[in-house]
């Protein structure tokens, strides 16, 4: 999978260390609910043993506040602001970071972002002046506009040079295209010249916007000391002038003829991609997919892979958002034929209700019920949901993006309780609905040669 497909995930490296002032002596387990006299809420985990801290700032709004011919401002915004303040310099930073061993981070989704920090507890004074800083008062010097520009066209042209990440950025355009989601959270080739300076300062105005933030923070910390120290850092952000943007975001429509792309890196491994309709992540049909499609990766696993060997790695998955998709890929395929069919007797088998245990030497399959196995995929879908978040940075970015996605920094956790309660009869209703009866449309990268030997 990691072939086909890239992911940045943001996680914080931590040492041992003694505790500073803001650090309770004890952690407590619960999640602590205040508010800013502005009105920020903020949200505090008491977590781990208290030698290390995170403190994230969430944004909502995100693609709401962006057009698809400005797609990847709001994420250059936070890059920009990564890079140093009035009183800290990009050097000073880098060199801070690398002594202390803490760190920025931010990332951006379609309904909002996140900019957060994450340091040894021992550090978290002089870590929280420069974070701080960075919101309130950055610099956006013209140099780190110019570095940042040529990275953004750097990777807009790696995405269309390497053949998985090619698929994944035309599939996207097209997917959403007349859709509220063609703006994306991440810059385009088309949005790009318009990632102006200008552009950039003036976005970054719409962000200090108290009705659009929240902050999470999670490690062992006094709760009382470190609200006065939130209050006195972002208790003056005022609340923005002009209405509060949000998008309708209807669901997403599927279907059209298949799209064959050219990459001559593509030769020989091709990457082909069926793609169709799937639950909002709000719809409660959405955790019964995930695990659907845990299930029918390891059935197209044995058959398009283990016993017709057409390509290096098959898997299903559900994306994530209020407008998804789900898909099934077949990255690296060697077999330009023949997989449409496969994947049909991968889609039967799923839907008798039984899994494969294992392939026979005449190529038959030993079957066994999906209920036998159930359990495991449960459990491990939910060890999956929590294996980056072992960390107290990882504590704060569940928290953080639970409130991205669901308005709620508890509901991912009670996500992790609902899924135990998943039959097999939801799974083949929820399979049903969207891997057999929607048509979806399929998406090729083949090599120059290949072209018009692809069959669908």
């Amino acid at each position: 999978m990691n072939r086909c497909f890239k992911k940045i995930i943001f996680t914080a490296v931590f040492l041992a260390s003694s505790v500073s002032s803001v650090f309770a002596a004890k952690a407590e387990s619960k999640i602590i609910t205040e508010k800013l006299s502005n009105g920020i809420p903020v949200y505090i985990k008491n977590s781990g043993n208290g030698d290390f801290c995170s403190v994230y700032m969430v944004f909502k709004g995100g693609v709401s506040y962006l057009t698809k011919e400005t797609s990847g401002l709001e994420t250059s915004v936070f890059s920009m602001l990564s890079k140093g303040s009035k009183s800290y310099t990009k050097p000073e930073l880098k060199k801070f970071f690398y002594e202390t061993h803490g760190s920025f981070n931010y990332y951006s989704i379609n309904a909002g972002s996140v900019f957060g920090m994450n340091c040894l507890s021992r550090y978290f004074d002089e870590t929280f002046a420069r974070y701080s800083e960075a919101v309130l008062s950055p610099v956006f010097p013209q140099e780190d506009y110019n570095l940042l520009v040529n990275d953004l066209r750097q990777q807009v042209q790696e995405s269309l040079t390497d053949p998985s990440s090619m698929l994944l950025y035309y599939m996207g355009m097209m997917l959403y295209e007349n859709h509220p989601y063609s703006a994306k959270s991440s810059v385009t080739q088309e949005s790009i010249e318009n990632i102006t300076y200008d552009a950039i300062v003036s976005h970054y105005k719409t962000l200090v916007d108290s009705r659009r933030i929240s902050i999470v923070a999670s490690g062992g910390f006094d709760s009382s000391k470190l609200l006065s120290l939130l209050e006195n850092a972002f208790g003056g952000i005022q609340a923005g002038k002009e209405p509060l943007k949000a998008l309708r975001i209807p669901k997403l429509k599927v279907e059209g003829e298949p799209v064959v792309l050219v990459n001559q890196n593509a030769s020989g491994a091709a990457q082909i991609l069926r793609a169709f309709p799937s639950p909002s992540i709000s719809d409660p049909d959405y955790l019964t997919a995930c695990i659907a499609a845990k299930i029918y990766s390891d059935i197209m696993y044995n058959i398009v892979r283990e016993k017709n060997g057409m390509c290096y790695t098959p898997i299903s998955q559900v994306t994530a958002s209020e407008a998804p998709f789900g898909f099934e890929v077949l990255c690296n395929a060697t077999a330009l034929s023949g997989f449409a069919k496969a994947l049909d007797e991968c889609r039967s088998i799923m839907r008798s209700g039984k899994t494969i245990s294992a392939i026979n030497p005449d190529g038959s399959y030993v079957l066994e019920p999906i209920e036998s196995r159930l359990e495991g995929y449960i459990n491990s879908f939910i060890t999956s949901r929590y294996s980056s978040q072992a960390t107290v940075g990882g504590v704060a970015l569940r928290l953080a993006s639970s409130l991205l996605q669901y308005g709620d920094v508890t509901a991912s956790d009670r996500k992790n309780e609902e899924v135990k309660n998943i039959t097999v009869t939801d799974i083949e209703r929820v399979f049903d609905i969207y891997w057999v009866k929607n048509p979806g449309r399929w998406f090729a990268v083949v090599g120059p040669s290949e072209e018009e030997n692809i069959q669908f």
